[in-house]
């Protein structure tokens, strides 16, 4: 089947003629429910964290994660590792000796460890790239000292850098004068493919209403090497603040941010920061807190629209779950059938519980004691493809697409109406009607499918002509529509 292109209902700006309680409506992921990949080995006691990526490449799931041997951790203590699946669900370490392990009882060459100097590593498959050689691209940051003092690499500063790969597992540092971004130690790498581009986010710190903010900045590259200077995009504000209070919480911050790129927008994970006093001697902005994850979303990368009620799109757990403090999710979301994944990290604890009473905050953990394994460990959270929102109705309404040149000539519909039902009549672009193609004459769709078909009684749709302008009018009983295409 040619598919054509799906209009997204997270998307809006073709919406008109709203009638009836028509409301757009924005979903919750569904959380797996369990870790999925845990540490087990001594580079992985503190635990695991994909601020990386799952990618479905050469018949497999490849997973590329921080491991972090040591308890306490510090900063930039972590390695990069490597894992694979047949479902996603049950993972393999390979022993592939290509980064060594100096664990405290003896040396360990035979790791799942892989040579890329990165903290918060974001890996790109890029099977347009010529040179099988940077078929993979991957950026992270590199903390200077820690590297120069026990990895035996030399970089000119902290900061982000790029390497490419021919496997993913044996990587080589791009040349660089310098760390792109900014100097901070949270950031995102994806690539564009719509807009031909490769997309970064880089955290940065903005003062705001007397407190300096951990916030989100923007670059972009063509060639993954040469990047634009970081721009602000997401900074929290007043309304962040006041959720943060009524969840007694001091304020809001922005720590990171995963994202996919669709045709016409981009969706963003952002990970919402919820900072508890008191702050850390010397830092005006929060050390201690927790972390959930939101949904934005944008035209254009450079302004992003935030959800009416600013919810939880991933919420972090109950007391005593893995989840139970923070949510850090990957880059980018992997498509599995019809659903969408997105791995994350899930904490157990609060952001930096760890810190000793110098740092006004005291613990009672046993780092010995072996519960201290797997302080980080990493699961998924799923939605069915393109259900970050929809337009939805109780009763009964009815809306507009200007939908443009006819692309297809079969009209499906992402839709969920168990007990209800959409339907569909087809106008010229003027809004006059196109014969046999009524309300009257639609079937409609009822049930809970992502490519459910509208058909009309008496008239086969091959009979529309591509390329026509169309406007189409839908209808909704009890019902959510999330996306349609013409196929």
């Amino acid at each position: 089947m040619i598919m054509g292109k799906r209009r997204i209902l997270l998307d809006t700006r073709k919406v008109s003629s709203i009638e009836g309680s028509v409301t757009q409506q924005f979903w919750p992921a569904e959380k797996h429910g369990s870790p999925v990949l845990v540490g087990d080995k001594p580079w992985e006691r503190f635990g695991v964290s994909i601020f990386g990526n799952v990618h479905q490449d050469q018949g497999r799931f490849r997973m590329w994660y921080m491991a972090w041997p040591e308890v306490p951790p510090r900063s930039n203590s972590s390695y990069v590792a490597y894992a694979e699946s047949i479902d996603g669900i049950q993972w393999e370490k390979p022993e592939l000796a290509i980064e060594p392990f100096a664990g405290s009882d003896r040396l360990y060459s035979a790791t799942n460890l892989v040579n890329l100097v990165r903290t918060v590593p974001s890996v790109i498959i890029d099977p347009d790239e010529p040179d099988p050689t940077q078929r993979y691209k991957a950026g992270g940051y590199v903390g200077a000292a820690r590297v120069l003092e026990e990895r035996g690499k030399v970089y000119p500063g902290s900061g982000f850098y790029l390497a490419h790969s021919p496997d993913g597992l044996r990587w080589q540092d791009y040349p660089a004068e310098g760390p792109v971004g900014t100097p901070y130690d949270v950031g995102t790498f994806i690539r564009d493919v719509p807009r031909q581009r490769y997309l970064g986010t880089a955290k940065q710190i903005i003062r705001y209403n007397l407190l300096d903010r951990r916030s989100i900045s923007v670059m972009s590259s063509q060639d993954c090497q040469q990047w634009t200077q970081p721009a602000t995009i997401l900074v929290a504000d007043a309304v962040d603040d006041r959720i943060a209070r009524d969840g007694g919480f001091h304020h809001a911050e922005f720590y990171g941010m995963g994202m996919e790129a669709y045709d016409d927008f981009l969706v963003g994970f952002v990970w919402v920061y919820w900072a508890a006093l008191p702050l850390r001697p010397g830092y005006r902005h929060g050390m201690w807190g927790q972390m959930d994850c939101q949904l934005v979303y944008s035209y254009d990368g450079s302004y992003w629209f935030r959800t009416p009620n600013r919810q939880p799109f991933i919420p972090f757990g109950q007391k005593g779950d893995f989840d139970a403090s923070q949510i850090i999710t990957a880059s980018r979301p992997v498509v599995v059938g019809d659903e969408v994944r997105l791995y994350y990290t899930g904490y157990a604890h609060e952001h930096a519980f760890y810190f000793d009473k110098q740092w006004q905050r005291r613990t009672d953990l046993d780092w010995d004691h072996p519960t201290q394994w797997n302080e980080h460990s990493i699961s998924f959270a799923r939605i069915k493809q393109d259900r970050y929102a929809s337009l939805s109705t109780s009763s009964q309404g009815s809306f507009m697409v200007a939908h443009g040149p006819l692309d297809g000539n079969r009209l499906l519909v992402n839709a969920r109406a168990p007990h209800g039902s959409v339907k569909a009549r087809l106008l010229q672009a003027d809004g006059s009607p196109i014969p046999g193609y009524g309300l009257d004459e639609c079937q409609g769709f009822s049930g809970d499918h992502t490519g459910g078909e509208l058909q009309w009684r008496g008239s086969p749709q091959v009979d529309l002509p591509l390329g026509q302008a169309l406007t189409i009018q839908f209808v909704l009983d009890n019902a959510d529509l999330f996306a349609y295409e013409f196929a």
